[in-house]
């Protein structure tokens, strides 16, 4: 009993961790992207494009730190400005500067 008690409260607690993330792709799409992009505004252009940081400065400074851990094929792709590299490819600077900009308040 106890056992199904605990695989139902988890069961809620994924079903909230949902709808808080749908929540949250939602209150993006209309605050952000329709906004920025104009999306559903006449005449429909875009004058913009964005890109999203999904990796963060301290994970690249862990694959930078151990690439046969986190890239053990010798390959980490990342874009950079509309460009597919791989940063352990990259000289030590470019990487740095790369990390610096990913990092909140990195260039100012």
């Amino acid at each position: 009993m106890r056992w199904h008690f605990r695989v139902n409260r988890c069961s809620r607690w994924q079903s909230v961790q949902r709808k808080m993330i749908l929540k949250l792709q939602i209150w993006l799409r209309d605050n952000v992207i329709k906004p920025l992009l104009r999306l559903g505004i006449e005449p429909n252009e875009s004058p913009y494009y964005v890109y999203f940081n999904v990796d963060s400065a301290s994970h690249l400074r862990q694959v930078l730190k151990n690439p046969k851990k986190y890239a053990p094929n010798g390959i980490y792709i990342m874009r950079i400005h509309g460009t597919f590299v791989n940063i352990l490819d990259m000289s030590p600077a470019i990487q740095e500067d790369i990390i610096m900009r990913i990092e909140p308040g990195g260039t100012t």
